[in-house]
């Protein structure tokens, strides 16, 4: 799927696997199931923006219908490669770290794409349970917080992430609420603070 040259070429390969994993789940080894996991995950950090965040929607394929092992192994590996990279502070000027016209990153485009691409991959796992929080929703949300002020599209990213979750989760926000600490819920305030309020 990495090996197209035309961006939307790598696209469609995205969107096939979508249908195509769902379809033949019962027929695929373990193996080719992982290496079909493993080109996603190498997605995520494509140079084109539109490939990322097809990358990022074929992976919440990927998080549902699993086992509970395969669903925790895939959520560590996009908590890890996060908290590999520290986050970086966004510039005075703005303009200059934002993604660049017809969506290909600017300068640096690597470093840039593979921080976009981790803010994905933990973006897949908060959308895989939309109306719940599991145990492990919390740490997932406190570290995209993390990632709140790196420039766009990592924080666009993280905003837009945030809405979905407080949009999925209004008709039941208290018990949402009761299912952090007062610490966790403070760490990931400025997430919250990000995106519009749904909340009467």
């Amino acid at each position: 799927m990495r090996d197209g040259h035309q961006w939307h070429a790598r696209a469609a390969a995205l969107k096939f696997c979508q249908a195509f994993a769902y379809r033949h789940s019962f027929t695929l080894s373990t193996h080719e199931t992982a290496s079909l996991r493993d080109e996603t995950f190498a997605a995520l950090c494509d140079v084109q923006i539109e490939v990322r965040t097809m990358a990022r929607d074929t992976l919440i394929g990927f998080l549902k219908g699993v086992s509970a092992a395969t669903a925790s192994s895939i959520r560590a590996r996009c908590l890890n490669a996060s908290k590999e990279l520290p986050p970086r502070k966004r510039s005075r000027g703005g303009r200059g770290d934002d993604a660049a016209a017809g969506g290909v990153d600017g300068p640096d485009e690597d470093s840039k794409a593979r921080r976009h691409g981790c803010v994905l991959g933990l973006s897949a796992c908060v959308l895989s349970a939309p109306y719940g929080v599991p145990d492990w929703m919390p740490e997932v949300l406190e570290e995209l917080s993390r990632r709140t002020c790196e420039p766009n599209p990592v924080k666009e990213s993280v905003q837009w992430t945030f809405s979905e979750f407080k949009k999925t989760h209004q008709d039941a926000w208290q018990e949402t609420r009761a299912a952090f600490t007062s610490e966790q819920w403070e760490n990931i305030s400025i997430g919250m603070e990000l995106a519009p309020s749904y909340i009467v």
